[in-house]
């Protein structure tokens, strides 16, 4: 919790001296895409400050070292192989939003889905996001803390949170991992809830990808 305040609290200080720097010398220049700019990187710094006064009562954690590397991976050599490809493409900085299932052919808990996750991310060096699918199951989601949202702009905002954390990162990448992620595809039968999700979260994948954002879901 340290670890993630203090890394916060050094982007936004830094973010808003840009922003200071920008406006300073927005009198000697008339351009509209300084403006953009000054916009843009205020927005960043609402984004964090909103991050960090919600994190400490959130139902999600961001961890910036998940101390878990590949080869910390044991199972299949395929899995492991598939994990290094995933590594390549997030350094490379050009992987995009893209999703990805990760199962285990028994169906039984504790077949590695989350070390996998978490490995990808320590490897790549990039920050982890952990979400439960059964936190979106209700009309009213409690996911950060303060007030309740509907599904939809709970995973809308939650976006919005984990891009901004891809973006301050060196590699431009950021793991978004969702535990029982099966109630998205199939919770419609115990909740509509579920499927309005989901529907969401692919409406938010493809308008990352489409803004450069890497973020691997």
């Amino acid at each position: 919790e340290n670890l993630k305040s203090t890394e916060n609290e050094n982007q936004i200080e830094t973010l808003k001296q840009t922003v200071e720097s920008l406006n300073s010398s927005s009198g000697d220049t008339d351009t509209s895409s300084l403006q953009a700019e000054i916009e843009a990187l205020s927005s960043r710094v609402d984004d964090l400050q909103e991050l960090s006064s919600s994190s400490n009562d959130s139902s999600f954690d961001i961890i910036f070292d998940t101390k878990t590397k590949l080869k910390d991976l044991i199972g299949k050599d395929s899995t492991k192989k598939e994990a290094e490809v995933l590594v390549k493409q997030i350094r490379s900085k050009k992987m995009g939003t893209k999703g990805i299932l990760i199962y285990s052919q028994d169906g039984y808990p504790g077949g590695g889905r989350r070390k996998t996750a978490k490995a990808i991310a320590g490897e790549a060096k990039i920050p982890y996001i952990e979400i439960n699918s059964m936190d979106f199951g209700t009309k009213d989601v409690d996911l950060f803390g303060d007030n309740s949202l509907s599904p939809e702009k709970s995973m809308k905002k939650l976006f919005s949170m984990v891009a901004t954390q891809a973006e301050e990162n060196p590699n431009k990448s950021a793991v978004l991992y969702i535990e029982n992620f099966e109630l998205f595809s199939v919770g419609e039968e115990i909740s509509t809830y579920y499927q309005k999700a989901m529907a969401q979260l692919l409406r938010e994948m493809e308008k990352a990808d489409k803004a450069g954002v890497n973020i691997l879901v």
